[in-house]
């Protein structure tokens, strides 16, 4: 009879420990499902990011007279202002500008913009860092403050490769584009670059506008809707309260037949000391 007890209180207890630990491993499959696993980036995949373009560009002047300084220069045969560069890495509208000049109009020999790095007369640049199809747009050009014309014989490129445009040149007529017919006190460009990070010449330069006045607009007293917005509060709460309840429910029977068993057991135990 003994044996036959401990047979049975092992199967009971076997069944006991087979169903907790489907409890668990139920519980646990049920969570996991809503880790979604992130997929390996492999060096393949990784995308080569090409070489950036950008050039740095300012504005060159000329005058030749011995009796004339720019500033701290000392005077000698020539002078060439520069005004502060512009760094060009993408599509859009750049200003140079070149004040307190005392230039007569009858020294003034060069007028242009150009890659820094190609203007030395030793340099070894070839080629400015930007695309060959590259389009330069000169939008306003002013001298003394007032707005010049500009000849559109005015080069909208490269010239062999180098960021060069001229806007007047003593030496080659064809590379005078704007009159200068007055002493020089102070010369500035807005010009428009494409070609760089979008097709060239995809956009053109837009002057300023004036911003109209804002009208005045009568307080309008405004009521909200917060119906949809509880609305979905509620939904919210709802849809939480179900999930919660379909893993208690879905735990219940088996806690149930976990605490048979071990109630089972214990009746067995009792009853077999009462037979003794």
């Amino acid at each position: 009879m003994g044996k036959k007890f401990s047979k049975c209180l092992t199967a009971l207890m076997v069944l006991a420990v087979t169903l907790s630990t489907g409890s668990f491993t139920a519980f646990a499959t049920e969570t996991d499902t809503d880790t979604t696993p992130t997929p390996a980036v492999t060096a393949t995949e990784a995308a080569t990011t090409p070489a950036p373009y950008g050039v740095e560009v300012a504005l060159y002047l000329m005058e030749s007279n011995e009796e004339w300084s720019y500033g701290d220069q000392a005077a000698k045969d020539w002078s060439e202002p520069k005004s502060e560069s512009v760094f060009i890495t993408e599509d859009g509208t750049y200003t140079l500008s070149l004040t307190d000049l005392e230039i007569p109009t009858a020294n003034f020999m060069l007028c242009y913009i150009k890659d820094v790095a190609a203007y030395p007369k030793d340099t070894k640049v070839t080629h400015s860092n930007v695309p060959d199809d590259l389009m330069v747009i000169t939008d306003v050009f002013k001298v003394n403050g007032s707005v010049k014309t500009v000849s559109e014989n005015v080069r909208t490129g490269l010239k062999k490769g180098i960021f060069d445009v001229a806007y007047h040149n003593e030496w080659d007529k064809n590379d005078n584009n704007v009159e200068f017919n007055k002493d020089v006190t102070s010369v500035e460009l807005t010009f428009t670059v494409t070609g760089i990070t979008g097709e060239p010449g995809a956009i053109k330069y837009a002057p300023p506008t004036e911003v109209p006045a804002t009208p005045t607009v009568a307080a309008v007293t405004t009521t909200t809707d917060t119906s949809a917005t509880d609305a979905t509060a509620t939904d919210t709460a709802a849809a939480s309260n179900t999930s919660d309840d379909d893993k208690s429910g879905s735990t219940l029977p088996i806690v149930i037949g976990i605490a048979a068993v071990l109630v089972l057991a214990i009746v067995l135990i009792i009853i077999f000391r009462k037979k003794k």
